[in-house]
């Protein structure tokens, strides 16, 4: 269904049913997204990274999944979130890395795949030439607004180059690592 351009209504108007069904319900239904995940790690466990690669990040349960077309976050497949239905989305990554040794060129990603073992970067967040000693952090915040299909999911993915391990902290500095994907608008 379209988005109907709502009649001005006047005070000796009568509102039919075939008025509030096309004015209101059906223009209100377009609306209504209903899709949206957040992931986090709020497990109490920290997940370390080798330096000098670029990995994927794991969750341990969804804060809240509410598609109506299915589950967007899966345990079996925990490093996902699932595009149940066409639409618009936002999503969004934040982490803090804390380094155990010195971590340099460290960035966070979104991957995107699209369904045919194809993969696109659409937003990273990287701080190149800046190198952070061991037990320091860095925050990141990757946000992109796109438009999915139905079967397209989308990871985050962090790394650095550098030696020793990097840390994502569930808890690190206030700032646990989020995951998220909510559908603005139908297509």
């Amino acid at each position: 269904m379209a988005y109907t351009t709502p009649n001005t209504v006047g005070a000796s108007d009568v509102l039919t049913s075939a008025l509030w069904n096309t004015q209101i319900r059906d223009n209100m239904e377009f609306l209504y997204t209903g899709a949206s995940c957040c992931l986090d790690q709020t497990s109490g466990t920290t997940q370390t990274f080798s330096n000098g690669t670029v990995e994927v990040v794991t969750y341990a349960a969804a804060l809240w999944d509410s598609d109506p077309a299915g589950a967007m976050w899966d345990a079996g497949n925990p490093t996902r979130i699932n595009i149940q239905s066409d639409g618009i989305y936002v999503v969004n990554f934040s982490a803090a890395l804390v380094c155990t040794s010195a971590m340099t060129n460290p960035e966070a990603s979104i991957l995107e795949n699209i369904g045919t073992g194809s993969a696109i970067y659409p937003r990273t967040d990287s701080v190149f030439g800046l190198t952070r000693n061991s037990g320091l952090n860095v925050n990141f915040n990757c946000t992109f607004i796109r438009r999915f299909t139905a079967g397209t999911y989308v990871e985050s993915r962090v790394g650095s180059s550098g030696s020793g391990t990097i840390n994502i902290n569930p808890f690190s500095y206030n700032q646990p690592a989020t995951f998220s994907a909510t559908k603005i608008a139908n297509l």
